[in-house]
């Protein structure tokens, strides 16, 4: 855990935290869940049809993905429509619902030269 709270979760590599939760829970299982995750293409339509999911669906951001892969971005909210929320959002995040049984991976920056396989 860090000072944020956030805590670490190994997804896979070589003893490698990837997944960071947002919550103050020890744990997220997302057992049995439906993953989403976008294909990064020109006009960036796998973004946006995420982005439509994410905020037609409700779903809450549970953490974000860490990596030297992936190029550094931060931004504003694009799904809080109160003037100056204050939520920033980074390169790749993690949204899910419970009830819904659906996790969905919003990738909003490219991978780094050098990383891809």
């Amino acid at each position: 855990s860090n000072r944020s709270g956030a805590r670490h979760i190994t997804v896979s590599r070589k003893s490698s935290k990837m997944f960071v939760c947002s919550s103050a829970s020890s744990s997220v299982s997302f057992d049995s869940y439906t993953l989403i995750v976008p294909c990064i293409s020109v006009g960036n339509v796998g973004q946006l049809a995420v982005d439509l999911l994410i905020n037609s669906l409700r779903l809450g951001r549970v953490g974000y993905l860490h990596d030297p892969s992936l190029l550094a971005l931060v931004g504003n909210d694009a799904f809080d429509h109160t003037p100056q929320s204050g939520h920033l959002h980074t390169a790749a995040e993690v949204y899910s619902s419970s009830e819904l049984k659906i996790t969905v991976v919003q990738i909003r920056a490219p991978i780094a030269k050098g990383f891809q396989q």
